[in-house]
């Protein structure tokens, strides 16, 4: 059975600032900018960027 998905590009890392500091992974999945969360990349390069602004309260 074929399969119906094409590899296009190879998977790459992802590169972003988060507040002014430089993050980089060697995926999309980037577990070491915030200490017990995870981000997940979820547009390439080419696409528009987007600014994310939140507030993460966390109790002891």
């Amino acid at each position: 059975m074929p399969s119906e998905f094409v590899q296009l590009q190879a998977a790459q890392g992802s590169t972003f600032k988060l507040n002014g500091i430089a993050v980089a992974a060697s995926s999309n999945t980037v577990s070491t900018a915030i200490d017990g969360i995870t981000l997940n990349a979820a547009q390439g390069p080419g696409s528009a960027a987007t600014a994310l602004s939140t507030t993460l309260t966390m109790a002891a």
